[in-house]
């Protein structure tokens, strides 16, 4: 099961992500970019989760009006309610801003479309 969470922020993603990391307690932080897409990766060895943390990028700078995209797995695979919203909660209150978590469906290229489920704020 892969969790889906989104926000939108001005800043860089690695900025971002070094907010998140002390409030995720994220490790073993990869981060790399191609043509249209920029990306952390990082584990939570403590509640064994992994993240994948992502936006699209123009020319190496984010490309601020998009969201940055939350991928959440849990290696045993099993995450419960109580556990996602507290992960909202936790990257609302750390980024001071409306984090969303619901479906992220592939249109087409690179276009996707964003299902809202649920809305946390600090």
């Amino acid at each position: 099961m892969v969790l889906n969470f989104w926000f939108v922020v001005a800043k860089e993603l690695t900025a971002i992500v070094e907010r998140l990391q002390e409030c995720l307690g994220l490790e073993d932080l990869k981060h790399d970019y191609e043509d249209t897409w920029e990306w952390i990766t990082a584990t939570n060895k403590t509640e064994e989760l992994d993240f994948n943390i992502s936006r699209k990028h123009d020319c190496g700078k984010g490309d601020y009006k998009e969201p940055v995209r939350v991928m959440v797995r849990k290696n045993d695979g099993q995450i419960t309610d109580e556990t996602i919203a507290e992960l909202g909660v936790r990257m609302a209150r750390c980024l001071e801003t409306k984090v969303f978590y619901g479906q992220v469906r592939f249109l087409s290229g690179d276009q996707l479309e964003f299902i809202e489920q649920k809305e946390y704020w600090r």
